[in-house]
């Protein structure tokens, strides 16, 4: 089985590396990607040689919040098809085996992927914090292990609940590990013993929690359909950054909105720019994808309040924010009008302009509510 797990790793990459071939020739290599690199080493080994002054802006959060970031991101692999649940589904010792053998392969590649930012953090841990190599090896030990439990915690949700419950259980274990995060970088860097050793055992208790659920043969139809949606994540990405492109069809049944079921007029008196601005305000409301995004950002915002001491790198991090607010909104009329079959004949219209700048300055106000309130 070993074998053949080794197989399917494999497959998966050259497959990755299949569809990544085909957005990336030798032009975008040549005149993007190696002078990106070249010119990020660069920075990189300025940051070493002489540390640049924006460092005494922080103290031991810059390195919590990148490592809290990058808490969130990647997903649980198990490795298995669809076609197991056919082909396999009468020998559930094997399918167990590959599951278990997929929990090493999640840790080894936590652990590789946390030792890739700590190596990004290091000059600013070791030059400017004075943390000893001890105390970043066990930060290194103990972040991988969040992230093994994070990763796990996320895939054991979506195995158990569906709908809102799916969505409460994906936040609350976000906000834990987030914070979490936190508290566990405190203790790697200045206490690296009360930081590690039970981190090290809830990772070696870990199959043994979830053995129903994440480690369960039963579940092998989940674990694939699971396995083919990460597996054309890059695949997803181009299609969501080229508008031009006829993306595949979607099925999906649509539910209730949340606000306006009845489509009843929120404004009164009809308008050019009001019936724009309404048009806006339902698609808005309706769309969750956008309101997360928008709350994800606002978050964001709110959190940079609390883990930036300096007043300049939280202007930075909101201004940023803030951009990315701008330009979800910008996203979103370019749906409505711009790129619609219909709306596009409204794309020259003084009142569309006039209204798309009104929504960009609302945008912007959560924002700027956040920076007077952090100045005052």
């Amino acid at each position: 089985m070993k074998g053949l797990l080794l197989t399917r790793i494999r497959k998966d990459y050259d497959y990755q590396y299949g569809v990544i071939k085909t957005a990336i020739d030798w032009t975008v290599i040549v005149y993007l990607i190696l002078p990106g690199l070249f010119f990020t080493g660069l920075f990189y080994r300025s940051l070493w040689v002489e540390p640049p002054v924006w460092f005494n802006w922080f103290d031991w959060r810059l390195a919590a919040l990148a490592m809290a970031i990058t808490m969130l991101s990647s997903k649980w692999r198990t490795f298995l098809y669809e076609a197991d649940s056919v082909f396999l589904i009468k020998r559930k010792e094997l399918i167990e085996s590959i599951l278990k053998e997929s929990f090493i392969y999640n840790l080894v590649y936590s652990l590789v992927e946390t030792g890739l930012v700590v190596v990004l953090v290091c000059p600013f841990i070791v030059n400017f914090l004075n943390i000893s190599w001890y105390s970043i090896l066990a930060f290194w030990i103990s972040m991988a292990c969040v992230k093994v439990f994070g990763k796990s915690m996320f895939y054991f949700a979506w195995l158990r609940f569906k709908g809102w419950r799916l969505r409460a259980a994906v936040i609350s274990i976000g906000i834990v590990i987030f914070l979490s995060t936190f508290l566990i970088t405190w203790l790697s860097l200045y206490i690296p013993l009360a930081a590690a050793l039970p981190l090290v055992m809830l990772i070696i208790l870990l199959p043994v929690l979830l053995k129903n659920s994440l480690l369960s043969p039963n579940r092998i139809l989940d674990h694939g359909i699971k396995e083919r949606g990460y597996k054309t994540r890059f695949i997803k990405k181009m299609f969501s950054m080229s508008y031009e492109v006829e993306t595949p069809p979607k099925a999906k049944t649509r539910s209730k909105p949340w606000f306006f079921r009845k489509s009843g007029r929120i404004f009164k008196q009809p308008g050019p720019q009001k019936a724009m601005a309404e048009l806006f305000i339902k698609h808005y409301a309706r769309n969750r994808e956008y309101t997360y995004i928008i709350l994800r950002l606002m978050g964001a915002a709110g959190a940079s309040a609390i883990f930036v001491p300096s007043a300049w790198a939280y202007l930075i991090i909101v201004s940023f924010l803030a951009f990315g607010a701008v330009s979800v909104s910008q996203q979103m009329w370019a749906q409505l009008i711009d790129q619609h079959a219909i709306g596009v004949k409204y794309k020259s219209r003084d009142a569309y302009f006039k209204i798309k700048r009104k929504t960009d300055l609302i945008t912007v106000v959560p924002y700027t509510v956040f920076l007077l309130l952090y100045f005052i």
